[in-house]
């Protein structure tokens, strides 16, 4: 169908065309529109034995304007016992969304049909944008050891994931060891703690890689590296108390 005289407004977000034809109209959405992710963090905010967390993701493929000093491309929610809370971004087509708790996967759902989808299909998405897929098994196993680890620690996305293999992970891990008013674990905090990548004293920061479903080693892997991090030495004792 021939269409002229195409518009788009971002205040009342109307889209107005002229067409001489009648019929059914769909508007399609690339379903890896958001994605790839950029960058992640996952930081508590419920205090000392707290039982909430708040998840951070830049999405790359979303508009780069900014709310209240929030860009469009921040998508922030909170994770709690069995509920997750959408934080940002602050856009007319999620208002309705905005601090309601739901269910995970129907929270996942109520997002797509606003226009933002966060999971995609799979295999699909992932050959399009040229990123590997992981082994599901072992990604559902470093999804478990991680949601143990986010009531003390800060974690945050290695640069070295993608080039591990599909069945090795890499993320990194800097423990609250500071708990004031409800600990250091605000966003400014992550940024600058991630971003420093400190080696050693109370806030430095680990890297960790997770092979299949056995146990995790810790690397030398920053993000910050010339070249991807090497597998641990595990010819000798000294290399296996390192890892």
């Amino acid at each position: 169908m021939h269409c002229s005289g195409l518009s788009f407004d971002s205040t009342s977000r109307r889209l107005n065309f002229n067409s001489v034809h009648l019929g059914p109209l769909a508007l399609l959405q690339d379903t890896a529109a958001a994605l790839p992710y950029s960058n992640w963090t996952i930081r508590p905010t419920g205090g000392l034995i707290g039982t909430t967390a708040v998840i951070t993701l830049q999405a790359a493929g979303l508009p780069a304007a900014e709310d209240n000093g929030i860009p469009h491309s921040e998508v922030m929610f909170e994770v709690g016992k069995g509920t997750v809370t959408l934080l940002s971004p602050d856009l007319p087509q999620l208002s309705q969304l905005l601090g309601k708790p739901l269910p995970p996967w129907q929270a996942l759902y109520a997002y797509e049909q606003c226009g933002l989808r966060l999971a995609g299909a799979g295999s699909a998405e992932a050959q399009v944008l040229g990123l590997q897929e992981k082994q599901a098994t072992a990604e559902v196993a470093m999804c478990a050891d991680l949601a143990l680890l986010s009531g003390a620690f800060m974690s945050a996305c290695s640069c070295w994931n993608k080039t591990a293999g599909p069945d090795a992970m890499l993320l990194r891990l800097s423990e609250v060891t500071d708990w004031q008013e409800g600990g250091r674990t605000g966003p400014d905090y992550a940024a600058r703690i991630f971003k420093r990548e400190a080696a050693e004293g109370d806030r430095r920061v680990l890297v960790v890689r997770k092979q299949g479903n056995a146990g995790v080693m810790f690397v030398d892997g920053a993000n910050t590296r010339p070249d991807p991090p090497p597998l641990p030495d595990f010819s000798t004792v000294e290399g296996i108390q390192a890892a």
